[in-house]
């Protein structure tokens, strides 16, 4: 017995050890090239040491209770703090986003960027770290032929008791929002999603990931609190004669970079674009994401929502209230629906219909090809002309895919700029084959525009990018037009996360609405846009509806990072308590209520 418990005891000593030092090599995957000095202040922390090194260790308590072996559970632990860890620093490289545990259901994705010419960031010393690695495996393995023997159903209930008390302090310690809030190392921005994430390591943010991916309700939540809130607020349905047709476009990687100081295009690529926008109202959208991420831009615009639903059953959102109101509704994205699984996810938000690769663009061009969006017009204007044949009125929703990255490194065909700050020719070359689509995106719109200019029936066109594009590692792109996206100032968060959004209606939308349709808009976060076009176009919408567009006048930015409160930017935490009180309890309830809310 007592050679039993030695073993266990020494067993769970080296585990320790080597949690401990798989903790310590973890704060090099905080972000790309961190040497020593970069993570000094992380080793010094022993609060934040402790949180990333907590769920190291109970991984490997727990693959060493099922398979009994030291070198097994060493082995996997080690090779899965590696693989989190090069995916965070890539990802950051190319989304500036670090990698989130819900991120391992999109490896389909991952995929296909790797083969698109992304980069993996392999660390300069991983063969060093690999041969340290199987030393220690083949050490451990030797060790295991003792622990064989006495390794009993005995020891292993031990084991497991001792995992059901780390698994108690790991969800009462990890999954603390307090300690997630106040745990983290200062020198890093506080405007940035994804520094703020830095700041507390590697492992304990991707751990804590894991509770974002489940619903739960904000702290005090209770329905009659979310009466109280609403109680003024009546849903109405939208006057028959003012249902005019709605044309939205969410617009990949599409940004107006003409509009930071210091940008001199030779070439103008926004030509069109500001043909378009002149007449049209127009302002700054501030998204969530950078580079990629699409869906939550999506989804925010057609549900109106801080933290849009994963619609995995049918849920509320603003394509189900104008199909109460008689709308028919489609959307299209040229590309797979397996992504994000929008072939399922767009029933529950209500679409009538979703098109495509699998039901429509598979084939039109070249396979690994984008469809260019001169092409989807055509598409998306059958898709109304057929619907004149219904007599309702017609919502379409298309989410592009031209200008999706990665753009090439290859000599562009056109420049649209001179290199005069001598960035890395590769990246001059990327940022101006990136310029190219959007040159072609902007006569895009400004086709649609002239096509419903000689359409009869009232049509409104809503445009708007999801997010910035990425243009190389450390920004270099945006570097090589004099555009600044790394100081620790609100104007560089703002030029990393918006993007433009356009408003434009043909004369006889003009004419029922009553209004020009020109002019600046304000900034407004993803989340608003619906609210802001509602209230623009004169539709009343449900009650929730009716509290946003309210709220908006407040807090028309809304973001993970900061807020835009009566015209000043502060961060997310400094807002109001009850402001945020009320927005989060009426977002949780919009997500999770069944109740028929566009009756009201």
């Amino acid at each position: 017995m007592k050679s039993k418990f030695k073993n266990l005891t020494t067993s769970f000593l080296l585990i320790l050890i080597l949690s401990f030092l798989l903790a310590g090599v973890s704060f090099f995957f905080v972000d790309v090239d961190y040497n020593f000095n970069d993570i000094k202040p992380f080793l010094e922390n022993t609060k934040l040491f402790v949180l990333n090194f907590l769920p190291i260790l109970i991984t490997m308590l727990v693959l060493f209770s099922v398979t009994g072996k030291l070198s097994a559970s060493f082995l996997i632990t080690t090779v899965a703090v590696f693989a989190i860890g090069i995916t965070n620093t890539t990802k950051l490289v190319y989304r500036d986003e670090p990698f989130r545990f819900a991120d391992i259901f999109l490896a389909g994705e991952a995929k296909d960027m790797v083969e698109a010419n992304f980069k993996i960031q392999w660390p300069d010393w991983l063969g060093s770290a690999a041969i340290i690695v199987l030393a220690v495996f083949f050490v451990l393995l030797y060790l295991d032929k003792d622990m064989k023997k006495v390794f009993t159903r005995n020891m292993f209930m031990h084991l497991v008791a001792l995992n059901l008390f780390f698994s108690v302090i790991m969800s009462q310690v990890i999954f603390s929002k307090e300690n997630y809030k106040s745990t983290s190392i200062e020198g890093y921005n506080k405007w940035l999603e994804s520094e703020i994430v830095k700041s507390k390591g590697m492992i304990y943010p991707f751990t804590y990931s894991i509770k974002n991916m489940f619903e739960t309700a904000p702290k005090d939540y209770s329905k009659k609190a979310v009466d109280e809130i609403l109680k003024d607020y009546k849903g109405a349905p939208i006057p028959t004669d003012k249902r005019v047709n709605i044309v939205a476009v969410m617009l990949e990687s599409f940004n107006d970079l003409s509009k930071f100081d210091g940008v001199n295009f030779k070439e103008n690529p926004y030509e069109y674009y500001n043909l378009v926008k002149n007449e049209s109202i127009h302002g700054n959208l501030v998204v969530n994401i950078f580079g990629g991420g699409t869906i939550n831009t999506e989804r925010s615009f057609i549900s109106s929502m801080y933290k849009p639903p994963r619609y995995e059953s049918p849920q509320n959102s603003i394509v189900r209230y104008l199909k109460a109101n008689d709308y028919y509704t489609e959307a299209f994205h040229p590309n797979t629906g397996k992504f994000y699984n929008r072939t399922e996810t767009n029933k529950n938000v209500g679409f009538d219909k979703f098109w495509c690769d699998e039901n429509m663009f598979e084939g039109v061009v070249k396979k690994g090809e984008i469809l260019p969006d001169e092409i989807l017009k055509d598409y998306m204007i059958k898709g109304f002309e057929d619907n004149k044949k219904t007599g309702k009125p017609y919502f379409g929703f298309t989410v592009t895919m031209q200008n999706h990255g990665p753009y090439y490194f290859y000599e562009p065909h056109k420049y649209y700029y001179d290199n005069i700050y001598n960035v890395e020719e590769k990246y001059y070359y990327t940022t101006n084959n990136y310029l190219r689509g959007i040159e072609r995106t902007s006569k895009f719109m400004y086709d649609l525009t002239e096509y419903f200019k000689n359409e009869s029936t009232p049509t409104v066109l809503v445009f708007f990018g999801d997010h910035n594009p990425s243009l190389g590692p450390n920004d270099e792109g945006f570097k090589s037009l004099g555009i600044d996206m790394a100081s620790d100032n609100i104007d560089s968060f703002l030029a990393k996360y918006q993007t433009p959004y356009i408003i434009w209606a043909n004369g006889s939308a003009k004419e029922v609405l009553g209004k020009d349709f020109v002019g600046e808009g304000p900034d407004i976060s993803a989340m608003n846009l619906a609210p802001y076009l509602f209230k623009e176009l004169s539709f009343p919408g449900d009650d929730v509806m009716q509290f946003k567009k309210e709220m908006m006048e407040t807090v028309p930015v809304y973001t993970n990072s900061f807020v835009k409160v009566c015209g000043e930017y502060c961060a997310t935490d400094e807002l109001d308590e009850g402001m945020e009180r009320e927005i989060k309890f009426v977002d949780y309830y919009y997500r999770n209520t069944t109740k028929d809310l566009f009756a009201r």
